[in-house]
């Protein structure tokens, strides 16, 4: 018979038993990792509600996460599936937990999401130092890989707050989310960009200029430009450790980060671009000694994933498809030629 989990009781000062001096719990009265619970959920008064305040359970806690994180192999959308994501999804609650409030304003079918279970902890114990810095940052590498547009709007505003170390990855992934998110709009982006601190992205700096190029060309429509931009060729060597032939696991992780918010912007920008080519040209020839026009196609639609787990699509795909919404539609008699209907 297996043994169950009892909570552990208070001392008389009010302290959980099991604690040492400094809060520090005894390494025998150790909690499960399943069962800790998050200091917003307890208001730190239930029993071991302000287990995750402990600095050596929060080392403890982050690797109890990043072991279920590498029992996940990253896939491409078209593969996510309703139990894929609800994998991914579990993984990040162990960041930031997700609890219904209504107390905010909110309906009781809404969830809010609180600061984050880990990180939550830490706030909780004012800790500051490279290991707060590592849980944000690992917390953000996560949502993004796991492209949880939820996830990165809770982590993303926190970034700022944070001392001179965030690294340039992290900022770059924040700007290029919150060019994502606001598409087609820019003014919090804009917003973000001019309130980081010099000493984050210094004006000439190579990253800057990378990204309030990304921007400028989305403002402009200059697609051609756009592509060229968000090719990893033009942003991977932001990555600390790029070329390193072993690069350490948070390396890794912030290179697919910048590649997986990077190819969501590009999936978003694709149907503006689409607009701007059906109303630019009448006809595309894509047959056999056509192969300049379906790269230019798939260089202007961004159809190639920059990230190793994306979905690549071809120009005939493209256009194969679109031809059930009436976009296009193949020119009688003539293989790989299509006609371009006009919006109406």
């Amino acid at each position: 018979m297996s043994r169950s989990w009892k909570p552990h009781s208070r001392s008389r000062s009010g302290h959980p038993r099991g604690y040492g001096r400094g809060g520090h719990r005894d390494r025998d009265a150790k909690t499960p990792m399943e069962l800790i619970a998050s200091v917003s959920r307890s208001s730190g008064l239930e029993k071991d509600g302000d287990t995750l305040k402990d600095f050596k359970i929060q080392d403890d806690y982050l690797q109890f996460i990043l072991k279920k994180v590498a029992q996940l192999s990253p896939l491409g959308i078209a593969e996510r599936t309703d139990k894929r994501r609800n994998e991914e999804e579990n993984v990040l609650i162990l960041f930031s937990e997700p609890q219904c409030n209504t107390s905010r304003g909110l309906a009781p079918d809404r969830v809010y999401l609180s600061p984050g279970k880990l990180r939550e902890g830490i706030s909780s114990s004012n800790r500051q130092d490279a290991f707060t810095l590592k849980v944000y940052e690992t917390s953000l590498f996560m949502a993004a890989i796991f492209d949880s547009q939820k996830q990165l709007n809770s982590i993303v505003p926190q970034l700022p707050s944070l001392h001179d170390s965030v690294s340039t990855t992290a900022h770059l992934i924040s700007l290029v989310h919150y060019l994502t998110d606001q598409y087609p709009r820019q003014g919090v982006f804009q917003q973000h960009l001019d309130l980081l601190p010099s000493s984050f992205l210094p004006r000439g700096s190579e990253a800057r200029k990378w990204i309030t190029s990304v921007s400028a060309s989305l403002r402009t429509h200059n697609y051609v430009k756009f592509a060229e931009l968000t090719h990893p060729d033009a942003f991977s060597h932001f990555v600390v450790g790029e070329g390193d032939p072993s690069p350490s696991a948070n390396d890794s992780a912030a290179r697919l980060a910048l590649q997986a918010v990077v190819d969501s912007l590009r999936r978003k920008s694709r149907d503006d671009t689409w607009s701007i080519l059906r109303t630019s040209y009448r006809e595309w020839s894509c047959q056999d000694g056509f192969d300049w026009t379906r790269t230019w196609l798939e260089k202007c639609l961004v159809l190639r994933s920059v990230s190793p787990h994306g979905q690549n699509m071809t120009a005939e795909q493209w256009l194969e498809g679109h031809a059930k919404d009436d976009h296009v539609r193949p020119r009688e008699g003539i293989d790989g030629r299509w006609i371009v209907c006009k919006p109406r």
